[in-house]
């Protein structure tokens, strides 16, 4: 009789609850080095006073990421500015700024998928 112990696939089971609650289930996808692809496919391109949101693909294995999670940052801010949401740029003055663009997922833990991106801010309508 086992009487109130716990046995030890309960833990198990547990901590994979655990897990899955914490959106940790990246980390327990198959191990080994993945492909890991971001491709800006937006206009490099931006005009004074504009808002754009920027299309970034991500592909993994050459499969596509659906609704990845992307941070952006401005290389220079007095140029380009991200929003407080993350998910647009504002062309703040006539200049030119590199975008940095980053894959923010939990299975990645060392660096980040990253691609850089320059973009060219052009004066607006007079």
């Amino acid at each position: 009789m086992v009487g109130n112990r716990v046995r030890p696939g309960f833990w198990f089971a547990v901590w994979m609850g655990f897990a899955g609650a914490c959106k940790l289930s990246g980390v327990f996808g198959a191990p080994g080095m993945h492909q890991v692809t971001l491709t800006y496919s937006s206009d490099t391109v931006l005009t004074v006073g504009t808002t754009v949101a920027p299309v970034v693909t991500v592909e993994a294995d050459g499969v596509p990421v659906s609704d990845p999670r992307l941070r952006f940052a401005s290389s220079d801010p007095s140029t380009v500015q991200v929003t407080a949401a993350g998910d647009s740029l504002v062309a703040v003055n006539v200049g030119k700024d590199t975008l940095t663009v980053s894959l923010v997922d939990a299975i990645f833990t060392d660096s980040l998928p990253t691609i850089k991106q320059f973009l060219t801010v052009q004066g607006g309508p007079p």
